[in-house]
C-alpha cells in the first residue's frame, strides 16, 4: 500500500521561518541604510564648515597655476573676521524672524571706497592708528572681493541635515540653536559680533552637549586659530665699509595689511627688534662693534592675521620713531596661521 503524496509546496510554520529570516535581513538591510545615510549627512557637514573655513581664512593648499602660493579670503582681505549680521527672514517653520547670518561673506559693502583695490601706503589710505607710518614703495590689497563662499542654487547656507546654519537674534541667545560661537563656546545673539567657532547642529538641529553616534564627529570649528598668525625672525643690518652719519636709532619692523576696523584702509603693525645676544634694542656701540660688520636683532610680531602682507625693515630715530635713515627691500609674504619665519636686511651704506 502505498503512502499519500506530500502536497507541493511550504507548509505553515516553513512560511513563518522563511517570513522571520526576511524580516531580520530587511531590518538589518534598514538600518545599515540608516546608518550610511546618517553618517553621508555627517559627512556633507564637515565639507560644508571646511568651505566656511577656507572662505574666512583661505586654504593653505590653494595655489595659481604656477604654483604660486596665494590666499584669497576674507580674512587675507578684510583682516578680521566675520561679523554676525541680522536680518529679518523666514525660518522652515514659515515664521518670519530676526536672525543672524554670515552674509559678509556672500553680500559686500555698497560704498566703492570699501571694495579690494591694490592701495598704497599713503595717509590717505592708512587707517588713523598708522597714519604715521607713511612708505610710498608699499602697496597692498585690501577690501572686500567676494562672494567668498558659493551658495550655489540656494540663498542661504545649511548643514548636511538640511538645517540654517543661523543664530535667533536674542538678547539672550538660545545656546542649543546657535551655530555661531565665541572662542569661549558661548552663544552668539547680537549682530557685528565676531563669529570666532561654528558648532554644528545634530540630525534634530539642536546643538546638545554629549551627542552620541555620527553626530558627535562632527567637529567644532575653531576661526581663531584657523587666522591667527604671527611672524618671527632676524633683520642684518649690514654696516659696510663707513661709518653710519647717525648715533640715534632704532630697528622697527612693520607688516602692512588691512585693517580690522576702517574696511578699505591699510593698518600697519610693527615692533622694535632686539639685540640677539642681550636682549635689548639696538645700541650704537654694539652696532659698531658688531662682528664682519653685520648687526643682527631679532623680532616676533603677534596677534596678525592670515593673508597677504607687506614686510619691511626700518632704521627710525629713537626720538620720533618716524623718522627714517635707511630701510630694507620690501618683502611680500603670505602668512598662514601660526608662526611664520621671514629674514630681513638693510645696508647703512647702500
Amino acid at each position: 500500500m502505498t503512502s499519500p503524496k506530500r502536497p507541493a509546496g511550504f507548509t505553515l510554520l516553513e512560511l513563518v521561518v522563511v517570513l522571520a529570516v526576511l524580516a531580520i535581513l530587511t531590518g538589518m538591510a534598514v538600518a545599515s541604510f540608516t546608518a550610511v545615510e546618517d553618517q553621508t549627512r555627517v559627512d556633507v557637514t564637515i565639507r560644508t564648515l571646511e568651505g566656511i573655513r577656507d572662505a574666512v581664512a583661505g586654504n593653505p593648499d590653494e595655489r595659481d597655476p604656477d604654483g604660486t602660493r596665494i590666499n584669497r579670503s576674507f580674512v587675507s582681505d578684510i583682516g578680521r573676521l566675520p561679523r554676525t549680521v541680522k536680518r529679518s527672514l523666514v525660518d522652515d517653520a514659515g515664521i518670519t524672524r530676526d536672525t543672524l547670518t554670515l552674509d559678509e561673506l556672500w553680500i559686500g559693502p555698497t560704498d566703492p571706497l570699501q571694495l579690494f583695490e591694490l592701495r598704497q601706503a599713503t595717509v590717505t589710505n592708512l587707517d588713523t592708528a598708522s597714519a604715521a607710518y607713511v612708505d610710498s614703495n608699499i602697496y597692498v590689497g585690501t577690501g572686500w572681493r567676494g562672494p567668498y563662499l558659493s551658495l550655489g542654487t540656494s540663498n542661504r547656507l545649511r548643514d548636511g541635515h538640511r538645517f540654517l546654519i543661523e543664530n535667533p537674534a536674542l538678547s539672550t541667545p538660545d545656546s542649543s540653536r546657535s551655530f555661531f560661537r565665541t572662542s569661549g563656546d558661548l552663544p552668539i545673539g547680537a549682530e557685528n559680533i565676531p563669529i570666532e567657532a561654528i558648532r554644528p547642529g545634530g540630525a534634530n538641529g539642536l546643538i546638545l552637549a554629549g551627542e552620541v553616534g555620527p553626530d558627535a564627529n562632527e567637529p567644532i570649528l575653531d576661526l581663531v586659530s584657523s587666522s591667527a598668525a604671527s611672524l618671527k625672525g632676524t633683520v642684518e643690518v649690514k654696516l659696510g665699509s663707513a661709518a653710519p652719519t647717525f648715533t640715534n636709532f632704532r630697528i622697527q619692523i612693520r607688516v602692512y595689511g588691512p585693517s580690522a576696523d576702517n574696511l578699505g584702509k591699510i593698518r600697519a603693525s610693527f615692533i622694535h627688534g632686539k639685540n640677539e645676544t642681550s636682549g635689548t634694542g639696538a645700541n650704537f656701540d654694539e652696532f659698531l662693534a658688531a662682528a664682519n660688520g653685520i648687526y643682527s636683532v631679532h623680532f616676533a610680531i603677534p596677534n596678525l592675521s592670515v593673508g597677504t602682507r607687506a614686510i619691511r625693515a626700518y632704521l627710525v630715530d629713537t626720538t620720533t620713531g618716524t623718522t627714517v635713515y635707511k630701510t630694507s627691500t620690501m618683502r611680500r609674504a603670505i602668512l598662514r596661521s601660526g608662526i611664520n619665519d621671514c629674514s630681513l636686511e638693510i645696508g647703512v651704506n647702500d
